[in-house]
């Protein structure tokens, strides 16, 4: 399993990068990898307007989980009391003919203590802290499986 994020991959550059990408994943899901993608911190947010809110499948990596056929799981967010936190990226968006993105895990992505780069124990959030989450609890199940 493989956490993915990556930044600025907007479905204006689909054209350009939906090759390559699908290509990418092929490669991983033949070598048995299956990647675990950040639905993106893009939804609702005060001040905000509707126009400003990016459903998952506008950004690559989370947009890869329209497709049934592909091996990606996107994650979104929830409190550490199990609460949908409104600003991870909503499901649906996609370009041209592609299927809505849709979430198929959600783990928490707030109040996630960590370090900053000065080494100070700090607290950070957003579906990027999710996804590790969803990588060591997918990863544990398979290893159960395979005893």
């Amino acid at each position: 399993m493989l956490p993915i994020k990556w930044e600025g991959n907007t479905y204006t550059d689909y054209d350009e990068l939906t090759e390559l990408w699908f290509e990418q994943v092929r490669k991983l899901e033949d070598l048995g990898v299956m990647l675990i993608a950040a639905a993106g911190n893009n939804g609702w947010q005060p001040g905000l307007t509707e126009k400003d809110i990016e459903p998952v499948g506008y950004k690559f990596p989370g947009a890869l989980s329209s497709w049934d056929d592909f091996n990606v799981v996107a994650v979104g967010a929830v409190s550490n009391v199990g609460r949908y936190l409104t600003w991870t990226s909503p499901e649906g968006g996609a370009p041209k003919n592609w299927p809505p993105a849709k979430i198929l895990v959600w783990a928490q992505g707030d109040n996630i203590r960590t370090l900053s780069k000065t080494g100070k124990e700090t607290s950070a959030l957003g579906t990027s802290f999710s996804c590790p989450q969803v990588v060591c609890s997918f990863s544990f199940r398979c290893l159960h499986l395979h005893k």
